[in-house]
């Protein structure tokens, strides 16, 4: 099934913006709160809509980088590296694997 682009979610400063503090001071709350930056945050959605896509798609890793709002393969390359031990190829065939067992 293709997927739509996901919307542009909205940026920190809007966000702050609507919670009535300065974006620093919402970047901080945010940490405080959730132990983790806004950044790490959105790689990770990111990353987990890309796992998805890469289950249920034969997309090449181009466009599911584009699709989840990475910009590029080698952007979501790294974002991937800093969590996974294997390569995106690698664990899209052991999910593939599993999926048909």
């Amino acid at each position: 099934m293709p997927y739509a682009r996901p919307p542009h979610g909205p940026r920190v400063e809007t966000l702050a913006r609507q919670a009535a503090m300065s974006e620093r001071h919402f970047r901080r709350r945010f940490k405080l709160l959730t132990q983790m930056s806004i950044l790490d945050y959105i790689a990770g959605i990111r990353l987990q809509r890309a796992k998805a896509l890469m289950i249920e798609t034969a997309w090449p890793l181009a466009r599911i980088a584009a699709e989840t709002g990475f910009g590029d393969e080698r952007q979501l390359r790294r974002s991937w590296a800093r969590v996974e031990k294997v390569t995106p190829s690698a664990w899209r065939r052991a999910e593939t694997m599993t999926s048909q067992n």
